[in-house]
C-alpha cells in the first residue's frame, strides 16, 4: 500500500513579510494572534488530531525589537502550551539579518553568521523545549550552517525549496535539489549524499500558475492558495503521484499565519481564508483516497522516524 506521509507547517512570521515583494522591516504579528482556535477547527473539519509544525521566529531582529531572542515563545507561551498538548512540535526558524543603516540586509559573513547561532542556540536551552527541527528564513542555507546545526543536536533541517532559485543576488538556489527527503552531502547540501545526523526535508514544491503568471511556475506547497489554483495544482501532482514507484511519499506542506487572515481585498493567487485551507487540506487527502492510496498526517520529527526506517 503506498502511503502519502501529510507535514503541516507553520512559519510564524510577522504580517506581510512574504509575497511578491519582501518586507524585512514587518514586525507585527496579527496573523499569529488570530490562530488561536486554528488547530482544533483544523482536527474537527478532518475529524482526526493533526499534529502541526510551528517554526518560530528566534534570531537578532527580534531581540532588536523586542528585548529577546525569545520573546515570541514567551508572549505567547499559553498557546504553545496548548499546541504541546496536541503532540505539536516547534521548530527554530531565524531570519539571517544585519542592519547596514537604516537598511535591513542578509547576514553572509560566515563568523557573523556562526556568532549568530550561538546566540540562537543559547536562547533556546531557556525555553526548556528540545528543538530539532529548523528552517532558515527566506529559503537559503550554507554548508557551515547545516554542520553548526548538526553539532547542536538538530535533527532536520526544512530549509529547502527544490528546483527554486533567483537571480537578484539573493544565496536561494536549489535548482539541483531532489523533491524528498535526503542526507545533505557535504560539499553540496543541495543534493543527497552519505548518512549524518541531520536529514533534509524540503518544503516540497509543485507547478501553481496564478492569473498573472505568463508560464507554469514553481512554487511551494501552500494550502492558502485559492481552490481553483490549488485544485489544478492537484491535477498535475496527481499525475506524477500516480505514475511514482515509491511506497511512501512525503510532503511538507507550509502557510504563514497572515495568509489565511481575512483580508478585504481579492488576492490572484492567496485566498485569505481559513475554510480555505481547510477545504484544499481536505481535497489533497480527497485525491489520496481517490488514486487507492492511504495517508497519515505527521509533524516532521514523527516523518523523519518514517523515513529513516524506511531508507
Amino acid at each position: 500500500m503506498i502511503t502519502h506521509h501529510i507535514c503541516i507547517t507553520i512559519d510564524c512570521d510577522p504580517d506581510e513579510l512574504s509575497g511578491k515583494e519582501i518586507n524585512r522591516e514587518s514586525l507585527k504579528w496579527v496573523g499569529l494572534e488570530n490562530m488561536n482556535m486554528f488547530p482544533a477547527k483544523l482536527s474537527d473539519f478532518l475529524k482526526k488530531n493533526i499534529p502541526l509544525t510551528w517554526f518560530i521566529r528566534f534570531d537578532g531582529q527580534i531581540h532588536k525589537a523586542f528585548g529577546s531572542y525569545i520573546y515570541l515563545y514567551n508572549k505567547y507561551y499559553s498557546f504553545w502550551e496548548r499546541c504541546l498538548k496536541l503532540n505539536h512540535e516547534f521548530g527554530c526558524h531565524p531570519h539571517l539579518y544585519k542592519y547596514a543603516g537604516n537598511k535591513i540586509e542578509l547576514m553572509s559573513d560566515e563568523t557573523e553568521i556562526h556568532d549568530e547561532f550561538v546566540r540562537i542556540n543559547d536562547s533556546l536551552k531557556e525555553t526548556g523545549y528540545h528543538f530539532r527541527v529548523y528552517r532558515n528564513g527566506e529559503g537559503w542555507i550554507t554548508p557551515s550552517i547545516i554542520n553548526q546545526l548538526e553539532n547542536y543536536g538538530f535533527e532536520i533541517d526544512s530549509t529547502a525549496l527544490p528546483g527554486l532559485y533567483r537571480t537578484d543576488n539573493h544565496p536561494m538556489n536549489w535548482i539541483t535539489t531532489p523533491n524528498v527527503p535526503y542526507y545533505p552531502s557535504l560539499p553540496d547540501i543541495r543534493v543527497p549524499g552519505n548518512k549524518r545526523n541531520i536529514i533534509e526535508f524540503p518544503m516540497n514544491t509543485w507547478i501553481v500558475r496564478a492569473p498573472y503568471d505568463k508560464t507554469q511556475r514553481l512554487r511551494y506547497m501552500n494550502p492558502a492558495i485559492n481552490e481553483d489554483l490549488f485544485k489544478s495544482a492537484i491535477s498535475l501532482w496527481k499525475d506524477d503521484v500516480k505514475n511514482g514507484a515509491a511506497e511512501h511519499f512525503y510532503w511538507v506542506l507550509i502557510t504563514h499565519p497572515d495568509e489565511i487572515l481575512p483580508k478585504a481585498d481579492k488576492d490572484l493567487l492567496y485566498a485569505f481564508d481559513e475554510n480555505v485551507f481547510l477545504k484544499n487540506i481536505k481535497y489533497f487527502t480527497n485525491t489520496i483516497d481517490a488514486l487507492g492510496h492511504t495517508y497519515t498526517f505527521n509533524t516532521l520529527t514523527e516523518a523523519k522516524h518514517i523515513w529513516e526506517q524506511n531508507n
